[in-house]
């Protein structure tokens, strides 16, 4: 025998059922076409529209930021509301917005090169290059510091604890072993670096903290290591960015010097 009743009530609630889902379907928010209707407003009210960049630009930057402030598809959400959410995190979407506008640019505008350079973050160590170029060019030093800044912050932070030997020509920490920087492209010599440095000063203080024992060992190489701004001797650990400096004769009479001298006392 069919139970007529049970098998009515469950098409009835699997008919209400249906209809919710549809009915949610039909409210759900297309979002991108959202975007395209309300990127001038936003840009408008959150301020960015002083980077002065096309439409067609903002959408390129903008696009995926705004749908994910956007949030749930199926409830309406105004311009407003997504301006508050993008002030609440804007020190994190001003990082992505400055190092996208610097990676998709050619050239900046004042007002461009200002904003990346003040919300860009550890992409500065691919965009060190284009940024210092860019604020020399515009004659910008005061930018130039901040980049040199936050380069050095930034290589601590995820590449070595040590920063490279500086480059004489940018005065960024950014000379590699083979004397090229990283960040201006210039090849320097390694004279041109002994006087940037005060290499002998830095001889001359390495030579007084060592004992006889040592500076007998440092008199027989040519050659010592400079990690960062400071003067190594060649026996110690090698590391990857260190750099080695030849030692010209004069160089090679100031340990000798400070030997006799230093060993001299000693025996008497």
């Amino acid at each position: 025998m069919i139970k007529i009743g049970k098998t009515k009530k469950k098409a009835t609630r699997h008919k209400k059922k249906k209809e919710r889902t549809e009915r949610a379907k039909r409210r759900e928010i297309n979002v991108e076409a959202w975007v395209d209707r309300h990127l001038e407003e936003f840009v408008t009210l959150s301020g960015l529209d002083m980077l002065g960049l096309s439409i067609k630009t903002y959408k390129e930057i903008l696009s995926d930021i705004l749908i994910q402030l956007f949030g749930s598809t199926t409830s309406y959400t105004n311009v407003k509301t997504l301006v508050k959410r993008y002030i609440r995190n804007k020190r994190k979407l001003d990082q992505v917005i400055a190092t996208r506008i610097a990676s998709l640019l050619e050239s900046f505008s004042n007002e461009q090169l200002e904003y990346i350079v003040y919300n860009i973050g550890d992409s500065i160590l691919y965009l060190a290059s284009k940024l210092y170029s860019a604020a020399k060019e515009a004659g910008r030093e005061d930018l130039i510091s901040i980049i040199r800044s936050k380069w050095n912050f930034s290589w601590v932070k995820n590449k070595t604890k040590i920063l490279p030997v500086p480059c004489p020509k940018c005065g960024f920490n950014s000379l590699t072993p083979d004397l090229v920087c990283m960040v201006c492209g210039a090849t320097v010599t390694e004279k041109e670096l002994k006087e940037y440095i005060g290499f002998t000063q830095l001889l001359k203080e390495l030579t007084e903290d060592l004992g006889c024992d040592d500076l007998n060992k440092l008199s027989k190489y040519d050659y010592v290591l400079l990690e960062d701004s400071k003067v190594k001797v060649p026996w110690n650990e090698k590391q990857p960015l260190d750099i080695e400096i030849y030692l010209s004769s004069r160089e090679k009479n100031l340990i000798n010097e400070e030997l006799k001298k230093k060993c001299r006392q000693k025996q008497t």
